[in-house]
Parts: structure tokens; C-alpha cells; sequence
């Protein structure tokens, strides 16, 4: 990601925080990844293969 990503998400932030738009995370990947650092831990703490759980219940 570069410098101007991270400007561009807390301008996002900022901007949702003050009521002037909405905010451009979408949850779905948000949940995604989040199964993904679960399985990574999961992985480090066994020494196996963990195959992330799949939660995406919409999107």
C-alpha cells in the first residue's frame, strides 16, 4: 500500500466519522482476512496446515 492509500483511508474515515459519506471497507474482505490471521495463528501454534474457516455469510 502505498503512502497515498493510507491518506486516502483516513480522508474515507475522517469523512464517514463526520457524517459527509460513507465508509469504503467492505466487511466481507474485512472477514476474509481476519479468517485468514485466525488460521495463520492456528497454524503457528500446531506446526499444521490450517485451511482458513469460511464465515462469509453475505458477499
Amino acid at each position: 500500500m502505498s503512502i497515498s492509500d493510507w491518506v486516502d483511508f483516513y480522508n474515507n474515515l475522517d469523512d464517514a466519522l463526520e457524517g459527509k459519506e460513507t465508509v469504503r471497507i467492505n466487511i466481507a474482505e474485512v472477514h476474509r482476512i481476519l479468517a485468514v490471521l485466525e488460521a495463520v495463528r492456528k497454524s503457528a501454534e500446531t506446526g499444521q496446515a490450517v485451511i482458513p474457516e469460511n464465515n462469509n455469510t453475505k458477499g
